[in-house]
């Protein structure tokens, strides 16, 4: 058994590099949809998913394909998962993580928290922030990075989650490859000033985000690949200090070493049906 997983393993890795061409660095190809193909094996796809995307967006005719195509769907993770009830434990126990003795005044601070207040209103959805609720900070933080987005935008409408949302309709069994458990351990003093970051900047993040969009929908994987693995771009409102420690979650934990994970399940899932795996499009690039 060992041995055979072992060789799936090791085609897997080779189908991955040579359907995306990650291996080398940039996309040898302005597209973010690969189809994997071995003799003897179904024939799968690996889409690269933006999540954020415009409201009432709908899925790519060519996405909408793969997935018809496909017999499951993978995910990264999937949230509606936890309101199913044979997944209430596994709901119970990210509750109790999530949870916080204090109040969002307390940790994060009341004046910081009417400030966030102000900015979040500006966004697409309307976040309204109890203070007074006993949400740990990295849980508040993850929510606030999900769900801001500007005027016409929506996570609601991100790949992803137009990609969930048809499988359900479809009848296709989604599988989430892990939960969202990797932020609590970020520091409560680089979450505020994290959160400072996004009150100064709050207007060029919204656009640049509406930039990210529009060449994610042009197929523009060169241009995101240049953007995604610069990491002086992507920290450059982030004070100096912090900036050494959000690189290496970002790209270390985040990216390369959920990438292995995700490997050892994909050589499990993907010899047995035909799959469309769709992750975050910064998942295809670079070298591992």
């Amino acid at each position: 058994m060992k041995e055979s997983m072992a060789k799936y393993f090791l085609a897997l890795l080779m189908l991955l590099a040579a359907a995306s061409g990650f291996a080398r660095g940039a996309p040898e190809a302005e597209t973010f949809l690969w189809q994997l193909s071995q003799p003897g094996r179904p024939v799968s796809y690996l889409l690269g998913t933006l999540h954020v995307g415009k409201t009432g967006a709908r899925l790519p005719a060519h996405y909408q394909r793969a997935l018809e195509q496909s017999a499951q769907l993978v995910v990264e993770s999937n949230a509606d998962e936890l309101a199913e009830p044979q997944y209430a434990a596994e709901a119970a126990r990210m509750a109790a993580l999530m949870a916080d003795t204090r109040t969002l005044d307390q940790s994060i601070g009341r004046v910081r928290m009417f400030a966030l207040n102000h900015v979040l209103q500006q966004g697409n959805d309307t976040i309204a922030l109890d203070g007074s609720s006993r949400l740990k900070p990295w849980a508040f933080w993850l929510s606030v990075q999900s769900l801001y987005s500007p005027k016409g935008y929506s996570y609601h409408s991100g790949t992803d989650n137009l990609l969930i949302r048809q499988a359900k309709a479809q009848q296709k069994p989604v599988i989430a490859l892990e939960r969202l458990y990797y932020f609590n351990a970020v520091p409560e003093d680089k979450i505020r000033r994290s959160l400072d970051m996004l009150i100064r900047h709050h207007r060029t993040i919204l656009a640049e985000q509406k930039t990210l969009v529009a060449d994610y929908q042009a197929n523009q994987a060169g241009r995101l690949w240049q953007d995604v693995s610069d990491p002086e771009e992507q920290f450059k409102y982030l004070p100096v200090q912090d900036r050494a420690f959000w690189q290496h979650l970002m790209y270390q934990q985040l990216l390369v070493e959920r990438n292995q994970q995700w490997l050892v399940r994909l050589v499990e899932i993907l010899p047995q049906q035909p799959t469309l795996v769709a992750v975050g499009a910064a998942h295809l690039f670079g070298e591992q």
